[in-house]
C-alpha cells in the first residue's frame, strides 16, 4: 500500500491534550451502579415509549393461540362472578341487595390488582437474561408489567358497566362519570404494589406461590363476596377492613355504579393517600434494589 494511503487509514495519535478536548468526564456513570433518584425517573421517562410498545404488544398478544383470543380477559372474570353468584347468592341466599351487581363489580376490580401483583412479582425474576445483557433502569419492567394489566382491563370495566346496569334493570347513574378517576388511582396503587412485588419476587423467587395465599386472604379480608358487616362480632375487624385499599376501592365502585350517589371527600383523600403513598414507597424501595437485580446467584 502506497504511503500516502497508509496515512488516509492511520489512527489519530493521542496527546496529552487530548482528553480534555474530547471526552467529557462529568458525563461519565459508573456501569452497573445506582444513579440518583432523580436521574433514575428521567430515565424512565426517556423509556417511556418502550414501556408503552412492549406492554401494548403483550397486551395484545397474551392469548394468541386461541379460539376465544382476548375474550378471555373478559370471560375469565366473568366466569368467577358467576361461580360466587351461583355459591354464595342462590346457594347460601345472601341477603345483599342486587347480589349479582355487588359480586360483578367486586371479583372484576378485585382481579385488575391481584393480576398486578402477580406480573409484578414475575417481571424482574422472568427477565434475567435481559437485565444483564441490556443497561436499563429495571423499574421498566414491573411498569410495562402494570401497564399492560391496565390494557387489558379496560375492555373489562365496559362489559362490567353494561352488565351491572342490564342486572339492575335502570339507566347509569350520573356519578357513572366519576368512574374513569377511580380506575386511575386504583392503577397507581397497582404501580406501587407491583413495584414492591417485584424487588420481593428478585430477591426470593419463591415468593410466586406465597403471593397466591396473600391474595386468598385480601379477597376474604374486602368484602368482595359478602357484606362487610360479617366482620363486626370481631373487635376492630371491622374498622381495619373499611380502610384497607382494596376495600375502599371497591365499595367506591359500588357506590358509583349501583348506588348511584358520590363517595364521600374522605374516602377520595384516603384513597389518594393510598395510592400516592404505596407508589411512592414501590417506585424508592424498588430504586435502592437497582444494583441486586440479575446478579449471578
Amino acid at each position: 500500500m502506497e504511503p500516502s494511503r497508509r496515512a488516509a487509514f492511520a489512527l489519530p495519535r493521542l496527546s496529552r491534550e487530548t482528553p480534555r478536548r474530547g471526552l467529557d468526564y462529568a458525563e461519565l456513570r459508573r456501569v452497573g451502579g445506582r444513579p440518583p433518584l432523580r436521574d433514575y425517573m428521567r430515565q424512565l421517562w426517556d423509556r417511556r415509549h418502550f414501556i408503552w410498545a412492549q406492554s401494548r404488544a403483550q397486551a395484545l398478544s397474551g392469548n394468541r393461540g386461541m379460539v376465544l383470543g382476548n375474550l378471555w380477559l373478559v370471560l375469565n372474570p366473568l366466569f368467577d362472578a358467576g361461580i360466587y353468584i351461583l355459591i354464595f347468592g342462590v346457594l347460601f341466599q345472601s341477603r345483599i341487595a342486587n347480589f349479582p351487581s355487588y359480586v360483578v363489580i367486586g371479583v372484576l376490580m378485585f382481579s385488575f390488582t391481584t393480576r398486578a401483583l402477580t406480573s409484578g412479582v414475575n417481571s424482574v425474576h422472568n427477565s434475567t437474561g435481559l437485565i444483564r445483557a441490556f443497561s436499563f433502569p429495571r423499574a421498566s419492567l414491573p411498569l410495562a408489567s402494570t401497564l399492560r394489566e391496565a390494557l387489558q382491563t379496560l375492555p373489562v370495566v365496559v362489559v362490567m358497566f353494561i352488565v351491572v346496569h342490564v342486572l339492575s334493570q335502570h339507566w347509569p347513574h350520573s356519578t357513572a362519570i366519576m368512574v374513569p378517576f377511580l380506575f386511575a388511582l386504583q392503577s397507581l396503587f397497582n404501580v406501587g404494589a407491583a413495584l414492591i412485588t417485584a424487588r420481593i419476587g428478585a430477591a426470593f423467587p419463591d415468593a410466586r406461590h406465597l403471593l397466591g395465599y396473600l391474595i386468598r386472604i385480601l379477597m376474604y379480608g374486602s368484602a368482595v363476596m359478602w357484606s362487610v358487616d360479617r366482620f363486626a362480632a370481631i373487635p376492630h375487624a371491622q374498622a381495619v377492613v373499611q380502610h384497607q385499599p382494596l376495600f375502599l376501592l371497591i365499595n367506591m365502585y359500588r357506590e358509583l355504579l349501583m348506588r348511584g350517589y358520590m363517595p364521600r371527600p374522605g374516602e377520595w383523600i384516603q384513597l389518594t393517600m393510598w395510592a400516592v403513598g404505596v407508589s411512592t414507597f414501590g417506585l424508592v424501595w424498588f430504586w435502592r434494589g437497582e444494583v441486586s437485580y440479575g446478579r449471578v446467584r
